[in-house]
């Protein structure tokens, strides 16, 4: 302990950040890693496997980087196993952290408002729900891409979609 590779001594590891040097070494995933792993979570979970959206979240610990990704993944993945009072703590979370034009902060207000019906909470679940509304309504990317949904798509030259 304390030295380099060389195995002579490090000034940087044998002063008092020694123990938070090597905790870095020991713990530290590339963002590449973590990203690979969210990821991952995200496919388990689209493909309804939840314990193992689970697993690859436990593999990246509680590192601060995608944070608010992590917390909505493992909210769902609680959601979806039932286990709705595990899944209140990291979808709480994951309302704090998105921003209201990312993909995931509508559902995870919707979520949340499931999981507090489910443990009785009611009037937190209407709170929630008016809060997935209000996200709705906000969100400037939801509401352009409503819109991009009732025009054909660019490939179709300009014809009407539909005649009668």
């Amino acid at each position: 302990m304390g030295q380099n590779h060389t195995g002579r001594l490090d000034p940087v590891r044998t002063g008092s950040i020694a123990p938070l040097w090597e905790t870095l070494e020991m713990t530290t995933l590339s963002l590449k890693a973590i990203r690979r792993h969210i990821a991952a979570a995200q496919g388990y979970l689209e493909l309804d496997m939840p314990t193992h959206a689970l697993a690859e979240l436990e593999l990246i610990g509680q590192t601060e980087c995608y944070r608010a990704a992590r917390s909505f993944l493992e909210g769902e993945a609680q959601r979806v196993l039932g286990h709705y009072e595990l899944a209140v703590k990291p979808l709480r979370r994951a309302t704090e952290l998105l921003p209201i034009d990312h993909i995931f902060a509508q559902q995870a207000w919707i979520s949340l408002s499931e999981c507090f019906r489910e443990t009785g909470q009611t009037e937190l679940a209407q709170v929630a729900e008016l809060a997935a509304q209000a996200v709705d309504e906000l969100n400037p990317r939801q509401a352009a891409q409503a819109a991009a949904e009732d025009t054909p798509p660019a490939w179709i030259p300009n014809q009407p979609r539909f005649r009668d």
